[in-house]
């Protein structure tokens, strides 16, 4: 990748693979240690505010939200104000993302009777979500064209991590509600423990490497724009 000096280029996927690591090491914590006795450590549990998993989980959307954020108001960008919108809706939704991570604010959402939702009268917020991220795909589509167009390594990056963190996140989630749940019912085994860890450790560790992706294709995507600015300044001055 010519756009990136020497030291950074042959080092550009250790980020990912440290992040990764991390993300393995935490999940088989979680796994392990939930199977063994029955609740995870509390240390390294998913479910609770303000652990060690959870904390490295919102850094990690936090710093995408700003990467997002700083992609569209940095000097160097060099795309339209339609992309430029894009990019911060993107990135105010990952900083909300962040803080619901550490705060669980999900949880306590409280919808309208009226909205849909899964089987079983839960759920709500899942679809509510969902659409939301649907509408922003739908209504930026030719502005992500833009990004990949610029950039298609780092554009595919994001695209998968935030491809993987969706269907993790949301998917595990309404798999969770429209197959396995009433599965588990006709069974007559009700909500079993081990079900709901190994559906946590598919939804968490998806979206804990989902994040660790698309943080690095951003990071790499900052440095080519900020490369293809100086290349153009220079053509100007030479």
């Amino acid at each position: 990748m010519p756009f990136l000096p020497k030291a950074i280029a042959s080092h550009r996927y250790w980020l990912l693979l440290y992040l990764a690591t991390a993300d393995v090491g935490f999940t088989l914590i979680y796994l392990v240690s939930s199977l063994l006795q029955n609740q995870a450590l509390p240390l390294f549990s998913f479910e609770q505010k303000f652990t060690i998993p959870v904390v490295f989980a919102a850094i990690k959307l936090f710093l995408i939200g700003c990467c997002l954020v700083t992609s569209a108001l940095w000097k160097y960008c060099l795309f339209q104000r339609s992309s430029r919108y894009l990019l911060l809706t993107m990135g105010a939704g990952f900083l909300y993302l962040s803080t619901d991570k550490l705060f669980k604010f999900h949880h306590l959402l409280q919808l309208p009777d009226w909205m849909p939702s899964l089987p079983g009268g839960g759920g709500a917020w899942i679809l509510f979500y969902l659409f939301i991220q649907l509408l922003i795909i739908t209504v930026g589509f030719r502005d992500l064209t833009k990004l990949w167009r610029f950039y298609p390594q780092g554009a595919l990056m994001i695209c998968l991590g935030i491809a993987l963190f969706i269907v993790g996140g949301l998917g595990t989630e309404i798999f969770n509600h429209l197959i396995l749940q009433p599965l588990l019912w006709r069974m007559g085994w009700g909500d079993r423990a081990t079900f709901a860890t190994l559906k946590n450790t598919v939804e968490e560790s998806s979206e804990l490497l989902g994040e660790s992706i698309a943080l690095q294709g951003l990071v790499l995507f900052l440095l080519k724009q900020r490369h293809h600015y100086f290349n153009l300044q220079a053509k100007k001055l030479s």
